[in-house]
């Protein structure tokens, strides 16, 4: 038990002083430009691979598949939004959700400032400037992730079971299988143990109680459940999406959709666990066209994932403009409101 106890001090003391190390301006500095650059210059390489037929696939752009696309993206995106505020609301009901909504869009651009964890201490002083402690924020946002990232693997996981039976999916599936076997076992495995570490009520209330100030008993199985079909449903949803993106790009078959929202989500997760690339820009293209490249020509797979980036943004930007629009709305409609109640008492009075 000694023993025990000295081995988890000593993890503990070597975790701290990890954070500290990475924690550094410099050193974040070093590491946003090594993955960035790592990244940028796979897509470079293959962009120089499959120049001579690139611009014919940007040139050949379906229009009404990548139009298409465009509202399910929006919805989505609203989702994702909305996806927090369901956290939240396990934890207090002392919120505008139009602004929750706004303050999650707001945040979410921080991401593409180079620094480590900037969208989310936005969003945390962004939550504060509403009432929300910042210690509600921060539980929020763990969850959130760990949610986010948990369904993706969820989703990717059934993907890569070739549902379709899809000759090049397991193809890629074998390679994988004979290749990375053991690994690719050991990291779902890990994968999974972290989740549920992250995402169980249990630590989430230890958790909660040890920020102080936070109240987690709502946070239940049931509530838990809930969050995981919701988000699992989410990212279906935005994987079809960027299905017909793909077909924009390249006459992809349809025995190839799960492979291609499972390509989709593992792009964006492993894009999102390199916490030092701005956005995941060049770790979360590279991934894709690495992945997209089993289902369509390499030229297409750079195309797409320049493509996907833009539709990405395109999402954010639609959040935020929409949330803002519409309390901008609310607002003059209030203000009308008080106005007409002003004329209308002083009529009275005369």
């Amino acid at each position: 038990m000694i023993q025990i106890d000295g081995i988890k001090i000593t993890l503990i003391k070597l975790a701290q002083q990890l954070i500290q190390f990475v924690s550094k301006k410099e050193v974040k500095f070093i590491l946003t430009i090594l993955f960035t650059a790592a990244g940028l210059t796979f897509i470079g390489l293959k962009i120089n691979e499959s120049l001579p037929e690139l611009g014919g696939y940007f040139g050949n752009i379906k229009v009404g598949w990548s139009v298409g696309s465009i509202p399910i993206l929006f919805v989505t995106f609203m989702l994702f939004a909305y996806g927090w505020s369901l956290i939240l609301r396990s934890m207090t009901d002392q919120f505008s959700l139009l602004k929750i909504i706004q303050i999650w869009a707001k945040a979410q651009l921080g991401k593409y400032i180079p620094g480590l964890g900037i969208h989310f201490v936005a969003r945390l002083e962004l939550s504060a400037s509403e009432g929300i402690t910042r210690r509600t924020a921060f539980l929020s946002t763990i969850i959130e992730i760990s949610l986010l990232l948990v369904t993706a693997g969820i989703v990717t996981l059934v993907a890569l079971t070739n549902v379709t039976g899809s000759k090049s999916v397991a193809t890629f599936i074998d390679n994988i299988s004979a290749n990375y076997g053991g690994l690719y076992i050991a990291a779902i495995t890990i994968g999974f143990i972290l989740a549920i570490l992250f995402i169980n009520p249990m630590p989430v209330r230890w958790l909660g109680n040890k920020i102080g100030g936070v109240d987690t008993t709502r946070f239940t199985y049931k509530w838990l459940i809930w969050l995981i079909i919701f988000n699992t449903i989410r990212w279906i949803i935005m994987g079809v999406g960027f299905f017909m993106l793909a077909k924009s790009v390249y006459p992809i078959g349809y025995a190839e959709m799960p492979f291609v929202m499972g390509a989709f989500t593992l792009s964006w997760a492993v894009g999102l666990l390199v916490v030092f690339a701005p956005g995941g820009i060049g770790v979360r293209e590279a991934m894709l066209v690495v992945l997209m490249e089993q289902v369509m020509p390499t030229g297409a797979a750079v195309a797409l994932a320049a493509l996907g980036r833009v539709w990405w943004i395109l999402g954010e930007l639609f959040v935020l403009f929409f949330s803002t629009t519409a309390l901008s709305f609310i607002k003059m409609n209030s203000l009308q409101s008080v106005k007409k109640q002003i004329i209308g008492k002083g009529i009275d009075n005369k």
